[in-house]
């Protein structure tokens, strides 16, 4: 093979690997990107999972107060459920201040 030939290969090559090269640190941001989705979502199933055992040891009634499902169940805190005015014979309407739930109770 002659020397021209040899030349035109290896430029080739060296043209092969710098498109590779080139691609390098948007691969490097891909990867960073979908490991932050990665822990997200880990996060988010290790919440659900909370969520289940926050529930079995949720009370509906602390003292004479209600408590808010919430707060309880997404962080764990326990807030108390405050009438709220604007309630009637026919409902009543109760409000979380810490997260700001509101729960209409029907009769």
């Amino acid at each position: 093979m002659n020397e021209e030939a040899r030349l035109a290969i290896l430029n080739e090559a060296k043209a092969i690997a710098n498109n590779f090269r080139a691609r390098t640190s948007h691969l490097e941001r891909e990867i960073i990107e979908l490991e932050a989705k990665v822990a997200e979502k880990k996060r988010a199933l290790q919440d659900s999972n909370f969520a289940l055992k926050r529930l079995s040891d949720f009370k509906i009634v602390i003292g004479n107060d209600y408590q808010c499902p919430r707060c309880w169940i997404e962080r764990e805190i326990r807030s108390r459920l405050l009438p709220r005015p604007g309630g009637n014979s026919r409902q009543d309407v109760f409000s979380c201040g810490p997260c700001g739930f509101e729960l209409i109770i029907r009769d």
